[in-house]
């Protein structure tokens, strides 16, 4: 087996196994015939390009995307996002970022979805049954990717919020099924709500 090249092992290591970096990194260099010693520039291009077609069959296209950033020496760290909440338009602009922050950690199809339905959920019912509000989305790469989802409104709070959590409530308005329909979708929901406003924070991880 090849002697494995350090600093591309140790990205390849960040978005696929051990197991797998190693695989696709020896296997890459004996389709190419490289040396063992450091690499020209010509030659760790090569590699770089042979690996990136590699990893496809191990990565979705947008962990590949932070893969080959990471290569380049491009990759940016996901910045959090802050969305005044007060009209319709609102939801749309908040699930797009969602989404983008999502795919930008790499988040698999299922929770791109989960994220961009819950922050839809809870901004459209700031639109629909409060003065308005704030959402805010918080990446995290670290110990495991993550979305943590903020959002406070200046409404008057939800009666009977126990209830409306466990699913049992009969809502005609659909409140109450949007939030335990969030609920259900991330791993952690938690809800805090007064006669001044109600604060819930939802995060899921992968």
């Amino acid at each position: 087996m090849p002697r494995l090249n350090p600093d591309i092992l140790r990205t390849l290591s960040q978005h696929l196994s051990e197991t797998n970096a190693r695989l696709v990194l020896d296997r890459a260099m004996a389709r190419l015939k490289l040396p063992n010693e450091q690499l020209s520039d010509v030659d760790r291009a090569r590699l770089v390009g042979e690996l990136e077609r590699a990893a496809q069959l191990f990565l979705d296209p947008a962990r590949l995307v932070r893969l080959r950033n990471a290569f380049n020496g491009t990759a940016q760290k996901p910045q959090p996002f802050a969305l005044e909440v007060s009209a319709e338009h609102d939801v749309s602009i908040a699930r797009v970022q969602a989404r983008k922050l999502c795919e930008q950690l790499g988040a698999p199809p299922l929770i791109v979805q989960k994220v961009a339905t819950v922050v839809s959920e809870l901004v459209r019912n700031m639109v629909e049954y409060t003065p308005g509000g704030r959402i805010e989305l918080l990446p995290e790469d670290s110990p495991r990717p993550r979305i943590v989802v903020r959002a406070v409104d200046r409404g008057k709070g939800i009666a009977d919020l126990a209830l409306i959590l466990s699913g049992r409530y009969q809502s005609k308005t659909g409140l109450g099924v949007g939030l335990v329909g969030s609920k259900r979708l991330m791993d952690r929901f938690d809800v805090e709500t007064s006669p001044l406003g109600t604060r819930i924070e939802a995060e899921v991880s992968w």
